[in-house]
């Protein structure tokens, strides 16, 4: 019974151990099973109320867009998730605003 609860706590483990050999030196990896989920976190400048929309990349983390949409019933930041997800060539799902939902400056999460 012991060697069988030893069996079962390593597989545990090693189930949730994080690591990830192709990933650059320092980009946070998890591993839940046998999917690995990489993440990278940008800075986002908002620019609310414009003629017209698009986004300008300042740096590798740092981006401006650009939206027609008012900041009402949320509508400016699923806008800017749309449109940081066609820039970026991602699908929405993969993108969360972190910090500042209601701010122009934002972090976003985006999970590959």
């Amino acid at each position: 019974m012991n060697f069988i609860n030893n069996v079962l706590i390593f597989n545990f483990l090693n189930l949730f151990k994080i690591e990830n050999p192709d990933a650059p030196i320092g980009a946070p990896t998890l591993r839940l099973g046998y999917k690995i989920k990489n993440y990278m976190f940008f800075t986002i400048h908002v620019k609310l109320n414009k003629n017209k929309d698009g986004v300008e990349k300042i740096s590798d983390t740092e981006f401006v867009i650009y939206t027609k949409k008012p900041a009402v019933e949320n509508k400016a930041n699923e806008d800017i998730i749309k449109q940081l997800a066609s820039h970026l060539r991602v699908s929405k799902a993969d993108i969360r605003i972190v910090r500042g939902l209601k701010a122009k400056k934002k972090i976003i999460e985006i999970g590959c």
